[in-house]
């Protein structure tokens, strides 16, 4: 019997599965994502991922830094706010100028004029409200920090009741009526409008339970008595009489 030619041909053995034709171990494609995606193991970076400087296999790639475009637009932002910040303050102070020019024309005796030319009365007496406001304010917070000045310098004084060298008029009394005070002067209306006034200025915080409450304890009249030792002999009877009205008054501001 004879036999093909063909089945005797000498048996050559296949191409070991574990190594391509350069050498490197083979790997399998994965399915549905195609060889390219994975590389063989010991391979030369791709050009794929030189372009996307993605490491293949690395957990921890969303904790990758930002890109470089993305620290230009935080930049680019941080620059746009700044420069919003800056016409901010230009614009304010514009304005700022633009009131001071206005306040300053009215003062010495002009009149405003609205955008159109014409002479604007209604704006020019709004600025002077507001002038004779503020100086009302002035006037009431001078006032108070004399007042206060006076009590802090006569406290300070105090360190003997040894020396009488006081009067009925060193006594800083909360009223203000132009002239040197007298006991007729000590009234509640007077001593009303002397602590309650400042309270009228724009930017204070004080309350008037606030004023009142110190007030009292202020002029009370046991806690007079070491005023009224320093106080020199004719006076001290006035003095006396003096700090029952303003005690008395403050008492009775109290309870309205």
């Amino acid at each position: 019997m004879q036999y093909s030619s063909r089945k005797h041909m000498p048996f050559t053995p296949r191409r070991s599965p574990d190594k391509t034709r350069s050498g490197s171990p083979y790997v399998a494609p994965q399915p549905g994502l195609g060889y390219f995606a994975f590389p063989p193991p010991g391979s030369p970076i791709t050009d794929y991922q030189r372009l996307t400087n993605i490491t293949f296999g690395d957990p921890g790639r969303e904790n990758a830094p930002a890109s470089s475009s993305t620290k230009t637009d935080n930049e680019w932002e941080a620059e746009q706010e700044r420069l919003q910040e800056r016409r901010e303050r230009m614009a304010a102070r514009e304005a700022e100028e633009a009131r001071h020019g206005e306040e300053e024309w009215v003062r010495s005796g002009g009149i405003l004029r609205d955008s159109e030319g014409r002479r604007d009365y209604a704006r020019t007496e709004e600025v002077k409200a507001e002038l004779r406001l503020r100086e009302e304010e002035k006037k009431l917070a001078e006032r108070w920090e004399n007042y206060e000045a006076k009590w802090a310098e006569l406290v300070k004084g105090g360190g003997s009741n040894e020396v009488k060298n006081l009067t009925f008029v060193d006594i800083p009394w909360p009223v203000d009526v132009g002239r040197s005070v007298e006991l007729s002067d000590l009234t509640v209306k007077n001593i009303e409008k002397f602590l309650l006034a400042p309270l009228k200025i724009r930017n204070s915080k004080v309350t008037k339970k606030e004023r009142l409450r110190s007030s009292v304890l202020r002029w009370h009249p046991d806690k007079m008595t070491g005023i009224l030792g320093r106080v020199v002999k004719g006076d001290v009877d006035k003095v006396e009489m003096g700090i029952n009205l303003v005690a008395g008054s403050i008492q009775k501001i109290h309870r309205t």
